[in-house]
Protein backbone atom coordinates (compact mmCIF):
# COMPACT_ATOMS: atom_id res chain seq x y z
CA UNK A 1 0.00 0.00 0.00
CA UNK A 2 2.71 2.24 0.74
CA UNK A 3 4.06 1.59 -3.14
CA UNK A 4 1.04 2.34 -4.73
CA UNK A 5 0.82 5.97 -2.00
CA UNK A 6 4.25 6.53 -3.43
CA UNK A 7 3.84 5.83 -6.98
CA UNK A 8 0.79 7.87 -6.70
CA UNK A 9 2.94 11.11 -5.33
CA UNK A 10 5.21 10.15 -8.18
CA UNK A 11 3.03 11.25 -10.39
CA UNK A 12 1.80 14.12 -8.97
CA UNK A 13 -0.30 13.60 -6.04
CA UNK A 14 -3.10 15.52 -4.47
CA UNK A 15 -3.44 19.13 -6.78
CA UNK A 16 -3.24 20.55 -3.21
CA UNK A 17 0.29 19.25 -2.36
CA UNK A 18 1.85 17.14 0.14
CA UNK A 19 0.34 16.95 3.71
CA UNK A 20 -1.09 13.65 5.33
CA UNK A 21 -1.09 10.55 4.73
CA UNK A 22 -2.88 7.54 6.20
CA UNK A 23 -3.29 3.77 5.93
CA UNK A 24 -6.28 1.77 7.38
CA UNK A 25 -6.27 -2.03 7.31
CA UNK A 26 -9.08 -4.25 8.62
CA UNK A 27 -9.10 -8.16 8.62
CA UNK A 28 -11.00 -9.90 6.06
CA UNK A 29 -12.77 -11.66 8.39
CA UNK A 30 -15.09 -9.08 10.21
CA UNK A 31 -15.98 -9.99 13.78
CA UNK A 32 -17.38 -7.00 15.01
CA UNK A 33 -14.88 -6.33 17.63
CA UNK A 34 -12.81 -3.43 16.34
CA UNK A 35 -9.68 -4.50 18.60
CA UNK A 36 -9.78 -7.78 16.42
CA UNK A 37 -10.80 -6.21 13.18
CA UNK A 38 -8.41 -2.86 12.85
CA UNK A 39 -5.01 -4.60 12.00
CA UNK A 40 -3.89 -0.86 11.51
CA UNK A 41 -4.75 2.43 11.65
CA UNK A 42 -2.09 4.99 11.42
CA UNK A 43 -2.20 8.51 9.99
CA UNK A 44 0.34 11.35 9.65
CA UNK A 45 -1.45 14.81 9.86
CA UNK A 46 0.33 18.57 8.51
CA UNK A 47 4.07 17.10 7.76
CA UNK A 48 6.35 18.61 5.41
CA UNK A 49 7.00 14.88 3.94
CA UNK A 50 3.94 12.26 5.36
CA UNK A 51 5.03 9.23 3.07
CA UNK A 52 8.17 8.96 5.03
CA UNK A 53 6.79 9.76 8.25
CA UNK A 54 4.12 6.98 7.47
CA UNK A 55 6.90 4.86 6.55
CA UNK A 56 8.77 5.41 9.85
CA UNK A 57 5.26 4.72 11.46
CA UNK A 58 4.91 1.69 9.66
CA UNK A 59 8.45 0.13 10.57
CA UNK A 60 7.48 1.28 14.56
CA UNK A 61 4.45 -0.71 14.38
CA UNK A 62 6.01 -3.52 12.44
CA UNK A 63 9.05 -3.48 15.05
CA UNK A 64 6.49 -3.24 18.26
CA UNK A 65 4.86 -6.17 16.81
CA UNK A 66 7.24 -8.54 16.59
CA UNK A 67 8.16 -7.24 20.06
CA UNK A 68 4.71 -8.56 20.88
CA UNK A 69 5.53 -11.74 19.58
CA UNK A 70 8.22 -12.45 21.02
CA UNK A 71 6.81 -11.76 24.75
CA UNK A 72 4.16 -14.31 23.74
CA UNK A 73 6.74 -17.01 22.56
CA UNK A 74 8.88 -16.46 25.75
CA UNK A 75 5.28 -16.99 27.66
CA UNK A 76 5.03 -20.24 25.91
CA UNK A 77 8.16 -21.18 26.26
CA UNK A 78 9.40 -21.19 22.66
CA UNK A 79 12.54 -19.46 23.42
CA UNK A 80 14.38 -19.95 20.20
CA UNK A 81 11.26 -18.17 18.56
CA UNK A 82 11.04 -15.74 20.92
CA UNK A 83 15.38 -14.99 20.47
CA UNK A 84 14.50 -14.88 16.86
CA UNK A 85 11.24 -12.39 17.20
CA UNK A 86 13.44 -9.75 19.89
CA UNK A 87 16.35 -9.88 16.87
CA UNK A 88 14.01 -9.26 14.31
CA UNK A 89 12.12 -6.52 16.07
CA UNK A 90 15.60 -5.01 17.42
CA UNK A 91 16.66 -4.83 13.65
CA UNK A 92 13.34 -2.97 12.76
CA UNK A 93 13.54 -0.49 15.42
CA UNK A 94 17.21 0.37 15.20
CA UNK A 95 18.74 1.55 18.20
CA UNK A 96 15.22 1.86 20.23
CA UNK A 97 16.10 1.00 24.02
CA UNK A 98 12.73 -0.40 24.37
CA UNK A 99 13.99 -3.29 21.84
CA UNK A 100 17.44 -3.88 23.48
CA UNK A 101 16.19 -4.11 27.06
CA UNK A 102 12.77 -7.11 26.15
CA UNK A 103 15.87 -8.93 24.19
CA UNK A 104 18.08 -8.33 27.62
CA UNK A 105 15.32 -9.29 29.79
CA UNK A 106 14.50 -12.53 27.58
CA UNK A 107 18.13 -13.57 27.99
CA UNK A 108 17.90 -12.93 31.60
CA UNK A 109 14.89 -15.14 31.87
CA UNK A 110 16.75 -17.87 30.12
CA UNK A 111 19.62 -17.84 32.25
CA UNK A 112 21.33 -16.82 29.80
CA UNK A 113 23.17 -14.64 32.30
CA UNK A 114 26.03 -13.28 30.00
CA UNK A 115 24.00 -12.45 27.12
CA UNK A 116 21.60 -10.69 28.96
CA UNK A 117 24.09 -8.64 30.37
CA UNK A 118 26.03 -7.75 27.53
CA UNK A 119 23.08 -6.70 25.63
CA UNK A 120 21.21 -4.70 28.77
CA UNK A 121 24.82 -3.51 29.95
CA UNK A 122 25.49 0.00 27.79
CA UNK A 123 21.72 0.46 28.22
CA UNK A 124 21.84 0.49 31.56
CA UNK A 125 25.27 2.39 31.92
CA UNK A 126 23.24 5.26 29.85
CA UNK A 127 19.96 5.18 31.78
CA UNK A 128 19.17 3.80 35.11
CA UNK A 129 15.32 4.25 34.83
CA UNK A 130 16.11 0.92 32.69
CA UNK A 131 17.84 -0.99 35.73
CA UNK A 132 15.14 0.56 37.77
CA UNK A 133 12.44 -0.77 35.90
CA UNK A 134 14.22 -4.24 35.40
CA UNK A 135 14.44 -4.35 39.52
CA UNK A 136 10.42 -4.31 40.00
CA UNK A 137 9.89 -7.04 36.84
CA UNK A 138 9.76 -9.40 39.48
CA UNK A 139 7.21 -8.42 41.47
CA UNK A 140 5.05 -7.13 38.91
CA UNK A 141 5.10 -11.14 37.69
CA UNK A 142 6.90 -10.08 34.51
CA UNK A 143 10.21 -11.65 35.30
CA UNK A 144 11.62 -14.08 37.98
CA UNK A 145 15.53 -13.37 38.22
CA UNK A 146 17.69 -15.47 40.76
CA UNK A 147 19.83 -13.93 43.58
CA UNK A 148 22.93 -13.31 41.69
CA UNK A 149 21.08 -11.30 38.87
CA UNK A 150 19.62 -9.16 41.36
CA UNK A 151 22.75 -8.25 43.27
CA UNK A 152 24.09 -7.37 39.59
CA UNK A 153 21.15 -5.25 38.44
CA UNK A 154 21.18 -3.09 41.42
CA UNK A 155 24.99 -2.98 40.88
CA UNK A 156 23.91 -0.91 38.19
CA UNK A 157 22.81 2.03 40.35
Amino acid sequence: MLAALTAAQQEGGDIRGKQSAGMVIVSTSLTGNTDQDLKLDIRVEDHPDPLKELARLLQLHDGYHLLEQGDSAMEANNYPLAMKLYLQAREALGNNPEALYWHGIALLSMKETEEGFAVLGPLFEKDKNWVELALRLPESGLAQFDDTVLRRLKNFL
